[in-house]
């Protein structure tokens, strides 16, 4: 019956949190990608348990990056204008 099962992403602590460092906006879905091509194949929810664990964090930012784009920029100051008529 039950019993201790071994966690299964011990093993590739260093990897994820290399990749966290180095890709900070990394989805739970594009690092079980990665560990994916390493031959892991992890459900969202022990990704997400084991980052958890391990003090990481997939930290959203406060203002998306894409807002940054000169393109995105002039149509949210077009829509915020329309917002005041």
């Amino acid at each position: 019956m039950g019993g201790h099962r071994q966690r299964v992403l011990e093993s590739h602590g260093a990897f994820i949190a290399e990749q966290l460092r180095h890709t900070p906006h990394l989805t739970m879905v594009q690092l079980r990608d990665l560990l994916a091509t390493r031959g892991v194949m992890v459900s969202h929810d022990t990704i997400w348990r084991f980052v958890r664990r391990q003090g990481l964090r997939f930290k959203k930012t406060l203002r998306a990056l894409e807002q940054g784009r000169a393109d995105i920029a002039i149509r949210r100051k077009r829509w915020t204008g329309l917002q005041r008529q």
